[in-house]
């Protein structure tokens, strides 16, 4: 978003011992839009576009980096939230 650039959902699942492409329609933002407010409508919308093709293909999905922390991770030892983590703190601000 911050460069302007188009967003395009494309998904290649293998298909009948191939693979299909099927390409959603673009996904638009407002670039005057509270940059917060808009990049979460952005992404909610995507990850809306690749929950149905993760629910009918499950076995595809897959991530090769770590995507969330474990509880653990994110806190101090001492057991308190880590400065910055919103994951741990969503909800008290």
């Amino acid at each position: 978003m911050r460069a302007g650039s188009v967003i395009l959902p494309v998904v290649l699942p293998r298909i009948h011992g191939g693979v299909g492409v099927f390409v959603h329609p673009e996904i638009t933002y407002d670039p005057g839009a509270p940059r917060h407010e808009e990049l979460h409508r952005v992404v909610m919308e995507i990850l809306k576009v690749f929950e149905g093709w993760i629910r009918e293909f499950p076995e595809q999905w897959h991530v090769l980096d770590p995507v969330w922390r474990s509880q653990d991770e994110l806190r101090t030892g001492d057991g308190r939230a880590r400065p910055g983590h919103p994951q741990l703190t969503r909800g008290r601000r």
